[in-house]
């Protein structure tokens, strides 16, 4: 099931679309997933979370805008790994 969202819009789901293409070229898997925004009150930034680190990201609103931003490395990886499990069971797919 697709939830509405403003980060799902067509351009959006384009450049997903074509990212995911491009990434899996390179033998990388993407899945974007989103979720109701009152199920992660307690957390506030973007992450990309791998086997052993993650990367605080900025939001997609930012990456659009073209405005300056950073992806920062984070020490945080064994704590946030079973919030996100949490989080991507209650999400729902972006297609």
């Amino acid at each position: 099931m697709d939830m509405p969202d403003k980060n799902t819009t067509k351009r959006g789901r384009s450049a997903y679309k074509d990212l995911r293409i491009d990434l899996r070229n390179r033998g990388i898997g993407l899945d974007w997933h989103v979720i109701d925004s009152t199920l992660i009150r307690d957390t506030h930034d973007r992450w990309i979370i791998g086997a052993t680190t993650a990367r605080n990201v900025p939001d997609v609103g930012t990456i659009f805008s073209g405005n300056h931003s950073e992806l920062n490395r984070s020490d945080q990886a064994a704590t946030l790994r079973p919030i996100f499990d949490g989080y991507w069971a209650s999400a729902s797919p972006v297609s």
